[in-house]
């Protein structure tokens, strides 16, 4: 159902937006009913790129999609919108209650902290296997493997996105001044966040900045990678 929602609230609010006084009711007519003087003008809007943005479940059968989309007249670039549409579902037939309402776009949260209050020094052993799982990861440097603790499967990005990876930070949840043993322990670990920029070829002098969150686990003394994390570490829950 929630499918067929997002589906249905998308197609319906680009048909609206580009629907002119002349041909509206026609291209309307099964999706919703139009209300006794409506508007529409002259020259429809261009509208592309929809997307759902939110989706609520009101009652059996009622929901409340939130679809965006960009919207452009004439030559413009266009501006991305919002629109909230009221959508009925009953057994595989839906239909708008009223027209789409404009409403205002998702605002921005405040950020957490992270957890990651120490860098870690160029010269630690553990900089070097980062730096080598990213060239193997990113820029084709060879087998990843090499890199990873036994059991952890991480794939190299293909085709490769950059000819070379330069990192510039990389901070670890260690106390502050507190460095990370050079000779792990087996079974140690340690998270970090990765700071690196990407180059298209080795002589370009910027690159893109890429994050990575990585946990890496000490083994016959040395640290190898154990984990992509999906997200960096906070200090507290938001």
């Amino acid at each position: 159902a929630q499918a067929a929602v997002d589906e249905f609230a998308a197609r319906f609010v680009t048909t609206w937006l580009s629907a002119n006084a002349d041909n509206a009711e026609q291209r309307l007519t099964g999706l919703v009913q139009i209300p006794d003087g409506a508007e529409f003008p002259t020259v429809g809007l261009r509208a592309t790129d929809p997307r759902v943005a939110d989706v609520d479940q009101l009652d059996t059968g009622r929901w409340s999609a939130t679809v965006a989309v960009t919207e452009a007249a004439g030559s413009d670039q266009g501006v991305r919108r919002f629109y909230a549409v009221p959508v009925v579902y009953d057994s595989g037939r839906l239909a708008a209650l009223a027209l789409p309402s404009p409403v205002a776009a998702p605002t921005m949260a405040e950020a957490p902290s992270l957890s990651y209050p120490s860098d870690l020094s160029s010269a630690h052993p553990a900089w070097r296997t980062v730096a080598g799982f990213l060239g193997a990861l990113l820029a084709g440097g060879g087998d990843i493997t090499r890199y990873l603790t036994p059991g952890t499967h991480v794939a190299p990005v293909l085709p490769t996105p950059f000819a070379e990876v330069r990192i510039s930070q990389i901070a670890t949840q260690t106390d502050v001044g507190v460095a990370p043993a050079r000779t792990p322990a087996d079974g140690q670990q340690l998270a970090v966040l990765v700071t690196a920029a990407g180059s298209a070829t080795t002589a370009d002098a910027a690159g893109l900045t890429v994050q990575y969150a990585l946990v890496l686990t000490g083994r016959d003394g040395r640290w190898e990678v154990t984990e992509v994390e999906a997200s960096p570490r906070l200090e507290a829950a938001p």
